[in-house]
């Protein structure tokens, strides 16, 4: 019969027809926790005073236990000061967008643009200063650990590691910070360390222990003086890969040298990468994990490769046996940090709002030449310096967090 309907398959038609439909609304990425600026001391800087910022502190003088002689004067005492420095830089990224990308692009609405640029940017300036947190001597291993290496999975945050610091803290005579008539610490955690956390039964929500107007932003709860800031961009110490893909490598056959054959294929770049990495291998000598050296790998196919640890002494392993990255983690896992604080313990610096994050937006007409090609949308910190002004305050748990 002659009826020839046209239809959404008529192949004449496909340039009117999508392949998928597309949803022109963008799926939102998940918002971050940023707190680590809440607990710092804000420091002005005044104009043209140069690039290094400088402030000092007294070292406390010691407790005279001599009884003074009778008639006779005592020697005057000597005042020491120490210096803290801090350097400042100025931080910033920015995209470029073409005209024909704001004149085609499903999704090139500024709006959206904007937003991904000003993420970027308090991101950034939360991790500089975590980082520069990060850098404190007053550092505490789980579970009685000395160093960082030897933490594992088990070595998790809870109370008793909290009361250790405050121990500490007070120890070192850290200055409290004060609201509403309380006296407290602050802490900063992750989401690992405040899973493990909040199992203890001695944990207190915000609501249980203060006014809802004095909780900070981002307040998850309080133990023993000390109240908690979740953060989604928590301190995390992670091991490198091996090779592609794993921070292990399998022990082939049994084996009691210092060289170690392996059942994975590691090509000349990894093998070349693996000299002076740390690992740590089950000595089943012992039933004991030993952290070891490489001294160089062989490269080659699966089941032809070796790893060759730093002599003296030698390590018994068994087929199926782990070589696991050991910079960090004992057993290859990351290491997470939360810090617990006094006032006063670090600051940032800044002239005139110069730490601060600013947007810039320069359209086609002001940026993109004689034809007017390309528009741009950055952030900037003009210049902001964090530091420690005193690392007795500042203090960080190392720890693993459960599976």
């Amino acid at each position: 019969m002659g009826f020839n309907p046209n239809k959404t398959t008529t192949s004449s038609l496909a340039p009117g027809m999508l392949s998928e439909y597309c949803e022109k609304s963008l799926l939102e990425n998940g918002k971050y926790n940023l707190v680590h600026e809440q607990g710092a001391v804000p420091m002005a800087m005044p104009p043209n005073s140069g690039k290094v910022a400088q402030c000092r502190r007294f070292v406390p003088m010691p407790v005279l236990l001599t009884v003074l002689p009778e008639a006779e004067i005592p020697d005057g005492q000597t005042l020491e000061q120490e210096e803290v420095f801090a350097y400042v830089y100025p931080y910033g990224g920015y995209i470029t967008e073409s005209d024909e990308f704001d004149l085609f692009h499903l999704d090139s609405k500024l709006s959206n643009l904007v937003d991904q640029v000003s993420d970027q940017g308090t991101r950034s300036k939360d991790a500089i200063i975590r980082n520069v947190m990060a850098e404190t001597t007053t550092v505490q291993y789980a579970n009685s650990k000395t160093h960082i290496y030897e933490l594992l999975t088990t070595d998790e945050l809870n109370v008793t590691e909290i009361k250790k610091m405050v121990r500490t803290l007070k120890k070192n005579r850290t200055p409290t910070f004060r609201s509403g008539g309380l006296q407290y610490f602050l802490a900063i955690l992750g989401p690992d360390g405040e899973y493990d956390i909040m199992e203890d039964t001695k944990w207190l929500s915000p609501k249980q222990y203060v006014d809802t107007k004095d909780i900070y932003n981002g307040e998850l709860g309080s133990v023993y003086g000390v109240r908690f800031l979740q953060t989604t961009e928590g301190l995390v110490y992670e091991n490198a890969e091996l090779i592609d893909g794993q921070t292990y490598l399998s022990v082939e056959g049994a084996n009691s040298t210092v060289t170690v054959p392996v059942k994975e294929a590691i090509t000349t770049v990894e093998a070349a990468a693996l000299a002076g990495r740390y690992v740590s291998v089950y000595d089943a000598t012992d039933s004991t994990y030993r952290r070891r050296q490489i001294d160089h790998a062989t490269a080659g196919v699966a089941g032809a490769c070796d790893i060759v640890l730093t002599a003296d002494p030698t390590i018994t392993c068994a087929d199926g046996d782990y070589l696991y990255a050991n910079e960090y983690g004992q057993n290859g896992n990351p290491v997470y940090g939360t810090f617990v604080f006094g006032d006063n313990a670090y600051a940032i610096w800044g002239v005139k709002g110069s730490d601060k994050v600013k947007m810039i937006v320069m359209s086609k007409e002001q940026i993109g030449g004689p034809m007017h090609q390309f528009g741009t949308v950055a952030w900037k910190i003009s210049g902001m310096a964090v530091s420690i002004t005193q690392p007795l305050w500042l203090g960080v748990i190392l720890h693993g967090a459960s599976e």
